[in-house]
């Protein structure tokens, strides 16, 4: 079976990574690894990542700061930190339903590809201002599964 490297980037968004986390722990199909890297330089994840490896998940999680301010540094420490033949990536302020990563990797296998991305469902909250929710700005185009992009 294929090693699953899931790769966080996270920044001072803790509550929203503690849910995040909590989702990657009721996966059907669980990664072998969890890479959290923290884009924040005073640790603000860090106390999150211990509270879920004291609850004893059934992965291995790594954490790690990246102290400049940079997305693309950070998820590029994720991917050197990993040690998985696929990597997946979500976001700290994502949710994950428990079907995604098995999902995921069963599109790749069954399509042959090299690599698959799944839908993001945007969730607008009430409190947004009405010219964002009439805006659509956060309606991504949906692609048939199995079609290259």
């Amino acid at each position: 079976m294929a090693q699953l490297s899931l790769c966080i980037a996270t920044y001072r968004r803790p509550e929203k990574l503690a849910s995040v986390l909590q989702d990657i722990v009721a996966q059907r199909r669980l990664p072998d690894e969890v890479i959290v890297v923290d884009n924040d330089a005073a640790g603000s994840a860090r106390a999150v990542v211990s509270r879920q490896i004291e609850l004893g998940v059934p992965f291995r999680i790594l954490y790690e700061i990246q102290p400049l301010k940079n997305i693309s540094l950070t998820r590029n420490k994720t991917v050197e930190l990993s040690g998985g033949d696929w990597l997946a990536f979500i976001d700290d302020d994502e949710r994950a339903p428990p079907e995604w990563l098995e999902q995921l990797l069963d599109a790749a296998e069954r399509f042959g590809a090299d690599g698959v991305l799944g839908p993001v469902d945007p969730v607008v909250p009430n409190t947004a201002p009405a010219w964002i929710r009439r805006g659509r700005f956060y309606d991504f185009p949906r692609m048939r599964s199995g079609c290259r992009s």
